[in-house]
């Protein structure tokens, strides 16, 4: 199952790549000054209190979160 999801969430990306030309990376990138914007606005007081390095990289936050399951698996 987790190959299915794999599979498809790598199929997403590709077609998302092919559609606008943009990785994931380089659209991060991009929306950061916007990210940053809405974070500074005052709009998002507990947004902003948290730190902007809490998911840096999507696919480590992924392999951190599969890694704590497969852990709970594992006991």
């Amino acid at each position: 199952m987790i190959t299915v999801a794999l599979f498809k969430a790598d199929e997403a990306e590709a077609e998302a790549e092919r559609a606008t030309g943009m990785t994931l990376n380089r659209w991060s990138q991009a929306q950061r000054s916007g990210r940053r914007e809405a974070l500074t606005s005052g709009r998002l007081p507990l947004l902003a209190a948290s730190s902007e390095d809490v998911a840096p990289d999507l696919d480590d936050l992924f392999e951190y979160g599969l890694a704590r399951h497969l852990d709970g698996f594992e006991v």
